[in-house]
């Protein structure tokens, strides 16, 4: 075996080896309810010498409430959809908002308080943006529509 093939190996190992010693600090991170990533609309991050937090932005936050209220109201998605945009609820990217980002936003448990996890979810150490009640309720409302 040449040295290029020993080498690329040997690298071919290291970064197999990171890979998973990342991927076991972000479970671990996840597992005592730290975010891992970008913090979802209605939030941002806030970095601290733990590692890094999700906090309540005090203005996308109404409007994701807001958007909650909606539908557990029953109200369809796109009557949701245009009322976040008119009034200027954008994505993280300052995109417009898409049918699909906004079912994620509204079937996110991230909103009630929880971090996923691989095993399932843990409780965050974020604030929750809205109540388990109108969470769930929300739930019941987008399990019956389509959107």
């Amino acid at each position: 075996m040449d040295s290029s093939a020993t080498y690329q190996q040997y690298k071919t190992q290291v970064f197999k080896e990171q890979g998973r010693r990342i991927s076991a600090a972000k479970s671990d991170k996840a597992m005592g309810g730290h975010i891992t990533g970008q913090a979802p609309l209605g939030y941002r991050n806030n970095r601290t010498a733990q590692g890094t937090e999700a906090v309540i932005d005090s203005e996308s936050a109404p409007l994701v409430r807001q958007a909650f209220l909606m539908a557990a109201e029953g109200r369809p998605f796109r009557d949701i959809l245009n009322r976040l945009t008119s009034l200027g609820l954008s994505s993280k990217r300052g995109g417009t908002l898409s049918l699909s980002s906004l079912h994620n936003m509204l079937t996110n448990p991230f909103y009630k308080g929880l971090v996923r996890h691989k095993e399932g979810f843990v409780t965050g150490r974020q604030e929750a943006l809205v109540s388990v009640e109108l969470f769930d309720q929300a739930q019941k409302m987008l399990a019956m529509r389509k959107y």
